[in-house]
Protein backbone atom coordinates (compact mmCIF):
# COMPACT_ATOMS: atom_id res chain seq x y z
CA UNK A 1 0.00 0.00 0.00
CA UNK A 2 0.65 3.86 -0.53
CA UNK A 3 -0.15 5.75 2.57
CA UNK A 4 -0.40 9.88 2.90
CA UNK A 5 -1.22 12.01 5.69
CA UNK A 6 -3.42 15.49 4.65
CA UNK A 7 -4.63 18.45 6.28
CA UNK A 8 -7.21 20.06 4.96
CA UNK A 9 -9.88 23.34 5.39
CA UNK A 10 -12.31 21.89 2.87
CA UNK A 11 -12.23 18.02 2.26
CA UNK A 12 -14.31 18.42 -1.10
CA UNK A 13 -11.67 21.60 -2.37
CA UNK A 14 -8.62 19.68 -2.90
CA UNK A 15 -6.52 23.11 -2.82
CA UNK A 16 -7.27 23.33 0.15
CA UNK A 17 -5.37 19.63 1.37
CA UNK A 18 -1.61 20.22 2.51
CA UNK A 19 0.37 16.84 2.81
CA UNK A 20 1.67 16.54 5.75
CA UNK A 21 3.58 12.83 5.40
CA UNK A 22 3.70 10.04 2.96
CA UNK A 23 5.07 6.53 2.50
CA UNK A 24 4.94 3.50 0.59
CA UNK A 25 7.51 1.31 2.07
CA UNK A 26 6.67 -2.48 2.86
CA UNK A 27 7.73 -5.28 5.09
CA UNK A 28 5.96 -4.08 8.33
CA UNK A 29 5.60 -7.75 9.64
CA UNK A 30 6.83 -11.32 8.78
CA UNK A 31 6.27 -11.62 5.38
CA UNK A 32 4.21 -8.95 4.54
CA UNK A 33 5.14 -7.17 1.21
CA UNK A 34 1.60 -4.73 1.49
CA UNK A 35 1.73 -2.50 4.29
CA UNK A 36 3.36 0.77 4.74
CA UNK A 37 4.43 2.83 7.95
CA UNK A 38 4.30 6.67 8.26
CA UNK A 39 5.51 9.01 10.59
CA UNK A 40 4.38 12.40 11.34
CA UNK A 41 5.50 15.25 13.78
CA UNK A 42 3.50 17.40 16.39
CA UNK A 43 0.12 17.58 14.64
CA UNK A 44 -1.94 20.32 15.66
CA UNK A 45 -5.40 19.07 17.66
CA UNK A 46 -7.12 22.43 16.09
CA UNK A 47 -6.49 20.81 12.95
CA UNK A 48 -8.40 18.45 10.73
CA UNK A 49 -6.47 15.34 9.10
CA UNK A 50 -7.13 12.49 6.42
CA UNK A 51 -4.99 9.37 5.83
CA UNK A 52 -5.43 8.26 2.48
CA UNK A 53 -4.74 4.90 1.79
CA UNK A 54 -3.90 3.01 -1.89
CA UNK A 55 -3.14 -0.09 -2.94
CA UNK A 56 -0.57 -0.87 -4.99
CA UNK A 57 -1.48 -0.42 -9.07
CA UNK A 58 -4.85 0.12 -8.19
CA UNK A 59 -5.49 -2.66 -6.32
CA UNK A 60 -8.64 -2.62 -3.74
CA UNK A 61 -9.46 -4.86 -0.26
CA UNK A 62 -9.99 -4.88 3.29
CA UNK A 63 -7.39 -2.79 5.33
CA UNK A 64 -6.51 -1.70 8.70
CA UNK A 65 -5.15 1.80 9.75
CA UNK A 66 -3.40 1.60 13.80
CA UNK A 67 -1.98 5.10 14.63
CA UNK A 68 -0.38 6.04 17.64
CA UNK A 69 3.44 7.44 19.58
CA UNK A 70 6.45 6.20 18.49
CA UNK A 71 9.73 5.75 20.19
CA UNK A 72 11.89 4.91 17.20
CA UNK A 73 15.27 6.63 16.91
CA UNK A 74 15.25 9.43 14.09
CA UNK A 75 16.89 8.42 11.12
CA UNK A 76 18.65 10.67 8.46
CA UNK A 77 19.11 8.82 5.08
CA UNK A 78 21.35 10.65 2.39
CA UNK A 79 22.09 10.18 -1.06
CA UNK A 80 25.06 12.10 -2.36
CA UNK A 81 26.46 11.61 -5.80
CA UNK A 82 29.73 13.76 -5.98
CA UNK A 83 30.90 15.42 -9.71
CA UNK A 84 30.94 12.29 -12.62
CA UNK A 85 33.70 14.98 -13.93
CA UNK A 86 36.44 17.17 -12.69
CA UNK A 87 35.51 20.32 -12.20
CA UNK A 88 38.76 21.93 -13.37
CA UNK A 89 37.73 24.05 -16.15
CA UNK A 90 35.15 25.95 -14.24
CA UNK A 91 31.38 25.39 -15.21
CA UNK A 92 28.67 24.34 -13.35
CA UNK A 93 28.54 20.73 -10.99
CA UNK A 94 26.62 17.86 -11.43
CA UNK A 95 26.35 16.96 -7.90
CA UNK A 96 23.43 16.26 -6.03
CA UNK A 97 22.06 15.50 -2.17
CA UNK A 98 18.93 13.66 -1.58
CA UNK A 99 17.57 13.96 2.29
CA UNK A 100 15.40 10.83 3.30
CA UNK A 101 14.15 11.28 6.90
CA UNK A 102 12.63 8.39 8.68
CA UNK A 103 10.42 9.37 12.19
CA UNK A 104 9.53 12.70 11.67
CA UNK A 105 7.23 12.73 8.57
CA UNK A 106 7.77 15.32 5.77
CA UNK A 107 6.22 18.15 7.45
CA UNK A 108 10.06 20.33 8.50
CA UNK A 109 11.99 22.75 6.80
CA UNK A 110 15.28 22.39 5.55
CA UNK A 111 18.15 25.08 4.68
CA UNK A 112 21.70 24.37 2.68
CA UNK A 113 24.42 27.01 3.33
CA UNK A 114 27.03 25.95 1.36
CA UNK A 115 30.48 26.92 -0.45
CA UNK A 116 30.51 29.81 -2.92
CA UNK A 117 27.20 31.62 -0.84
CA UNK A 118 25.17 28.44 -2.18
CA UNK A 119 21.95 28.53 -0.56
CA UNK A 120 18.78 26.02 -1.09
CA UNK A 121 15.30 24.94 0.65
CA UNK A 122 14.46 22.33 -0.83
CA UNK A 123 15.04 18.48 -0.13
CA UNK A 124 17.19 17.47 -2.95
CA UNK A 125 19.46 19.67 -4.21
CA UNK A 126 21.14 19.38 -7.08
CA UNK A 127 23.96 21.04 -9.90
CA UNK A 128 25.91 21.25 -6.92
CA UNK A 129 29.92 22.08 -7.08
CA UNK A 130 32.60 20.25 -5.00
CA UNK A 131 32.17 21.27 -1.15
CA UNK A 132 30.74 20.99 2.12
CA UNK A 133 26.99 21.09 1.98
CA UNK A 134 25.48 21.64 5.88
CA UNK A 135 21.58 20.45 5.81
CA UNK A 136 19.73 22.71 8.97
CA UNK A 137 16.47 20.50 9.08
CA UNK A 138 13.63 22.33 11.82
CA UNK A 139 10.89 19.62 12.43
CA UNK A 140 7.04 20.92 13.33
CA UNK A 141 7.89 20.20 17.11
CA UNK A 142 11.23 22.58 16.63
CA UNK A 143 13.25 20.19 17.00
CA UNK A 144 16.85 21.20 14.88
CA UNK A 145 18.78 18.76 13.45
CA UNK A 146 22.52 19.31 11.65
CA UNK A 147 24.31 17.47 9.50
CA UNK A 148 27.21 17.92 6.62
CA UNK A 149 27.97 16.16 3.54
CA UNK A 150 30.47 16.49 1.13
CA UNK A 151 30.26 16.60 -2.51
CA UNK A 152 33.76 15.10 -4.21
CA UNK A 153 35.30 16.77 -6.96
CA UNK A 154 37.51 14.03 -8.83
CA UNK A 155 40.80 14.41 -9.44
CA UNK A 156 41.33 15.87 -12.47
CA UNK A 157 42.57 14.06 -15.69
CA UNK A 158 46.44 14.69 -16.08
CA UNK A 159 48.98 12.83 -19.18
CA UNK A 160 51.87 11.98 -19.35
CA UNK A 161 53.75 11.12 -22.92
CA UNK A 162 56.86 9.81 -23.21
CA UNK A 163 58.54 9.94 -26.38
CA UNK A 164 60.75 8.25 -28.87
CA UNK A 165 61.79 11.07 -31.96
CA UNK A 166 61.75 8.85 -35.26
CA UNK A 167 65.39 8.83 -36.91
CA UNK A 168 64.04 10.79 -39.93
CA UNK A 169 60.99 12.82 -40.47
CA UNK A 170 59.66 10.31 -42.25
CA UNK A 171 61.64 6.64 -41.53
CA UNK A 172 58.52 5.25 -39.33
CA UNK A 173 60.59 4.74 -35.92
CA UNK A 174 58.66 6.98 -33.30
CA UNK A 175 56.65 6.22 -30.43
CA UNK A 176 54.34 7.86 -28.14
CA UNK A 177 53.50 6.30 -24.74
CA UNK A 178 50.47 7.75 -23.09
CA UNK A 179 49.95 7.34 -18.97
CA UNK A 180 46.74 9.09 -17.70
CA UNK A 181 45.66 9.64 -14.16
CA UNK A 182 42.47 11.26 -12.68
CA UNK A 183 38.98 11.26 -13.87
CA UNK A 184 37.38 7.36 -13.64
CA UNK A 185 39.15 4.51 -15.82
CA UNK A 186 38.96 2.97 -17.25
CA UNK A 187 40.18 5.59 -20.67
CA UNK A 188 39.35 5.62 -24.50
CA UNK A 189 41.56 7.20 -26.93
CA UNK A 190 40.95 8.61 -30.24
CA UNK A 191 44.69 9.62 -31.67
CA UNK A 192 44.40 11.54 -35.03
CA UNK A 193 48.08 12.64 -36.73
CA UNK A 194 49.58 13.35 -40.34
CA UNK A 195 49.03 11.34 -43.59
CA UNK A 196 45.26 10.64 -42.09
CA UNK A 197 46.87 8.79 -39.02
CA UNK A 198 44.33 7.05 -36.39
CA UNK A 199 44.53 4.82 -33.74
CA UNK A 200 42.88 4.03 -29.93
CA UNK A 201 45.19 2.73 -28.38
CA UNK A 202 47.63 4.09 -25.46
CA UNK A 203 50.99 3.05 -27.30
CA UNK A 204 51.47 4.34 -30.92
CA UNK A 205 54.62 2.93 -32.72
CA UNK A 206 55.94 2.97 -35.95
CA UNK A 207 55.09 6.80 -36.40
CA UNK A 208 56.72 9.51 -38.46
CA UNK A 209 57.70 13.19 -37.56
CA UNK A 210 54.62 15.57 -37.21
CA UNK A 211 51.54 16.48 -34.53
CA UNK A 212 49.42 13.96 -32.56
CA UNK A 213 46.68 14.57 -31.20
CA UNK A 214 44.62 13.19 -28.56
CA UNK A 215 41.03 12.96 -27.07
CA UNK A 216 40.78 11.15 -24.50
CA UNK A 217 37.41 9.87 -22.58
CA UNK A 218 37.08 8.40 -19.25
CA UNK A 219 34.54 5.90 -18.22
CA UNK A 220 31.87 8.88 -16.95
CA UNK A 221 32.26 10.21 -20.46
CA UNK A 222 34.33 13.28 -18.98
CA UNK A 223 36.79 14.60 -22.00
CA UNK A 224 40.45 15.60 -21.95
CA UNK A 225 42.55 16.89 -25.00
CA UNK A 226 46.33 17.04 -25.23
CA UNK A 227 48.69 17.42 -28.52
CA UNK A 228 52.28 15.88 -28.67
CA UNK A 229 54.50 17.12 -31.68
CA UNK A 230 56.93 14.91 -32.79
CA UNK A 231 60.34 16.64 -34.26
CA UNK A 232 63.09 13.47 -35.71
CA UNK A 233 66.16 13.76 -34.33
CA UNK A 234 68.42 14.44 -37.75
CA UNK A 235 65.90 16.47 -39.08
CA UNK A 236 67.42 18.53 -42.27
CA UNK A 237 66.16 21.40 -43.89
CA UNK A 238 68.58 23.74 -46.79
CA UNK A 239 68.16 25.70 -49.49
CA UNK A 240 69.74 26.62 -53.41
CA UNK A 241 68.86 29.96 -52.71
CA UNK A 242 66.16 32.25 -54.68
CA UNK A 243 65.59 31.76 -58.54
CA UNK A 244 68.23 34.18 -60.54
CA UNK A 245 69.26 34.82 -63.36
CA UNK A 246 72.62 35.39 -64.85
CA UNK A 247 74.29 36.24 -68.10
CA UNK A 248 75.50 34.16 -71.22
CA UNK A 249 78.98 34.48 -70.32
CA UNK A 250 78.45 34.05 -66.30
CA UNK A 251 79.19 31.15 -64.37
CA UNK A 252 77.18 30.50 -61.01
CA UNK A 253 78.10 27.82 -58.19
CA UNK A 254 75.19 25.98 -56.65
CA UNK A 255 76.06 24.46 -53.06
CA UNK A 256 74.77 21.91 -50.71
CA UNK A 257 75.03 21.83 -47.23
CA UNK A 258 78.21 20.68 -45.75
CA UNK A 259 78.70 16.82 -44.34
CA UNK A 260 75.93 15.56 -46.61
CA UNK A 261 75.45 12.96 -49.75
CA UNK A 262 74.56 14.54 -52.83
CA UNK A 263 72.44 13.69 -56.01
CA UNK A 264 71.90 16.45 -58.51
CA UNK A 265 69.52 16.30 -61.65
CA UNK A 266 72.12 14.59 -63.73
CA UNK A 267 73.46 12.31 -61.11
CA UNK A 268 76.71 13.31 -60.25
CA UNK A 269 77.29 13.10 -56.68
CA UNK A 270 79.08 16.73 -55.77
CA UNK A 271 78.49 19.44 -52.97
CA UNK A 272 78.85 22.07 -55.82
CA UNK A 273 77.12 22.28 -58.99
CA UNK A 274 78.87 24.60 -61.49
CA UNK A 275 76.33 26.74 -64.03
CA UNK A 276 78.47 27.63 -66.97
CA UNK A 277 76.49 29.66 -69.10
CA UNK A 278 78.55 29.85 -71.96
CA UNK A 279 78.04 25.87 -72.35
CA UNK A 280 74.34 26.39 -72.11
CA UNK A 281 72.07 28.09 -74.70
CA UNK A 282 69.72 30.94 -73.83
CA UNK A 283 66.61 30.02 -71.44
CA UNK A 284 65.80 28.58 -67.87
CA UNK A 285 67.16 25.53 -66.27
CA UNK A 286 65.87 23.90 -63.41
CA UNK A 287 68.64 22.46 -60.99
CA UNK A 288 67.91 19.79 -58.30
CA UNK A 289 69.69 18.74 -55.95
CA UNK A 290 68.62 15.62 -53.36
CA UNK A 291 70.77 15.26 -49.86
CA UNK A 292 70.73 12.27 -47.27
CA UNK A 293 72.67 11.75 -44.29
CA UNK A 294 74.07 7.93 -43.56
CA UNK A 295 70.97 7.34 -41.69
CA UNK A 296 68.78 7.87 -44.12
CA UNK A 297 67.24 11.45 -44.19
CA UNK A 298 65.99 12.77 -46.85
CA UNK A 299 65.29 16.68 -48.21
CA UNK A 300 65.34 18.16 -51.74
CA UNK A 301 65.17 21.70 -53.10
CA UNK A 302 64.76 23.35 -56.57
CA UNK A 303 66.27 26.26 -57.90
CA UNK A 304 65.47 27.48 -61.55
CA UNK A 305 68.26 29.66 -63.54
CA UNK A 306 67.81 31.69 -66.53
CA UNK A 307 70.56 32.32 -68.86
CA UNK A 308 70.05 35.84 -70.56
CA UNK A 309 71.91 37.19 -73.30
CA UNK A 310 72.27 40.66 -71.06
CA UNK A 311 71.95 43.42 -73.21
CA UNK A 312 70.49 45.58 -71.58
CA UNK A 313 72.49 45.76 -68.43
CA UNK A 314 76.25 46.16 -67.92
CA UNK A 315 78.89 44.40 -69.09
CA UNK A 316 80.29 42.02 -66.82
CA UNK A 317 84.11 42.47 -67.45
CA UNK A 318 83.50 46.13 -66.80
CA UNK A 319 82.11 44.90 -63.29
CA UNK A 320 85.32 43.69 -61.96
CA UNK A 321 84.08 42.79 -58.72
CA UNK A 322 86.42 41.82 -56.25
CA UNK A 323 85.92 41.64 -52.37
CA UNK A 324 88.98 42.22 -49.50
CA UNK A 325 90.10 41.68 -47.11
CA UNK A 326 89.65 37.40 -48.27
CA UNK A 327 89.85 36.52 -45.35
CA UNK A 328 87.67 38.34 -43.21
CA UNK A 329 87.09 39.15 -39.84
CA UNK A 330 84.67 42.72 -39.06
CA UNK A 331 84.13 44.01 -42.79
CA UNK A 332 84.45 43.55 -46.24
CA UNK A 333 84.71 45.63 -48.55
CA UNK A 334 83.01 45.27 -52.14
CA UNK A 335 85.46 46.30 -55.08
CA UNK A 336 83.34 46.96 -58.18
CA UNK A 337 83.42 49.79 -60.77
CA UNK A 338 79.33 49.88 -60.20
CA UNK A 339 77.62 48.95 -56.68
CA UNK A 340 75.35 45.94 -57.32
CA UNK A 341 71.45 46.50 -56.38
CA UNK A 342 71.75 44.10 -53.59
CA UNK A 343 74.06 41.94 -52.14
CA UNK A 344 73.16 38.35 -50.70
CA UNK A 345 75.39 36.17 -49.06
CA UNK A 346 74.87 32.24 -48.32
CA UNK A 347 76.60 29.85 -45.71
CA UNK A 348 77.93 26.34 -47.03
CA UNK A 349 74.53 25.00 -46.52
CA UNK A 350 72.89 26.89 -49.09
CA UNK A 351 71.04 28.94 -46.34
CA UNK A 352 70.65 32.93 -47.05
CA UNK A 353 72.74 34.52 -43.92
CA UNK A 354 72.84 38.22 -45.41
CA UNK A 355 70.83 40.37 -47.51
CA UNK A 356 71.68 43.75 -48.13
CA UNK A 357 69.57 46.13 -50.81
CA UNK A 358 71.23 49.21 -52.51
CA UNK A 359 74.83 48.20 -50.86
CA UNK A 360 77.41 51.20 -50.26
CA UNK A 361 80.51 48.72 -50.42
CA UNK A 362 81.28 48.28 -46.88
CA UNK A 363 79.20 45.16 -45.47
CA UNK A 364 79.82 44.35 -41.73
CA UNK A 365 80.31 40.48 -41.48
CA UNK A 366 80.87 40.62 -37.53
CA UNK A 367 77.52 38.56 -36.78
CA UNK A 368 78.92 35.70 -39.31
CA UNK A 369 80.03 32.52 -37.92
CA UNK A 370 83.79 31.13 -38.96
CA UNK A 371 83.65 29.48 -42.23
CA UNK A 372 83.41 29.49 -46.20
CA UNK A 373 80.31 32.17 -47.31
CA UNK A 374 78.99 32.30 -51.21
CA UNK A 375 78.12 36.30 -51.97
CA UNK A 376 75.79 36.69 -54.90
CA UNK A 377 76.15 40.46 -56.04
CA UNK A 378 73.01 41.24 -58.45
CA UNK A 379 72.84 43.94 -61.08
CA UNK A 380 69.67 44.09 -62.68
CA UNK A 381 69.40 40.66 -63.89
CA UNK A 382 73.12 39.63 -63.99
CA UNK A 383 74.26 37.85 -61.18
CA UNK A 384 78.25 38.12 -59.80
CA UNK A 385 79.15 35.37 -57.27
CA UNK A 386 82.63 35.17 -55.58
CA UNK A 387 83.85 33.28 -52.36
CA UNK A 388 85.18 34.89 -49.48
CA UNK A 389 86.27 32.93 -45.82
CA UNK A 390 84.84 34.50 -42.77
CA UNK A 391 87.42 34.29 -39.83
CA UNK A 392 86.93 34.89 -36.06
Amino acid sequence: TQIALWTYEDCSDFSTFELISSNDDGGCGIANGFSSTMFASCLDPELNYMVQIDGWAGETGNGMLQAGPTEQEINLTPIVNSLVCPQDKGGEGDGSIIIDFDGIGSNYDISWPGPNDYTSDQGIINDLSAGVYNAVITDACGNVYNESYEVFNPNPITGVFNVTAPTCPQSGDGQITASFNGGTGPYNYTWTGPDQFLSDQAVLLDLNEGVYDVILLDDNDCPFESSVNLVSENDIAFSLGNDSTICEDATLVLSGPTGLNYEWQDGSTNQFFVVDAEDLELGNYTYILNVATNDGCEAVDVIEITIDACTNVLESEALALNVYPNPAQNRLTLQTSVMPDRVEVYNAYGQMVMQVNNPTGDLNVYALSQGTYFLNALFGNQVEQITFVKQN
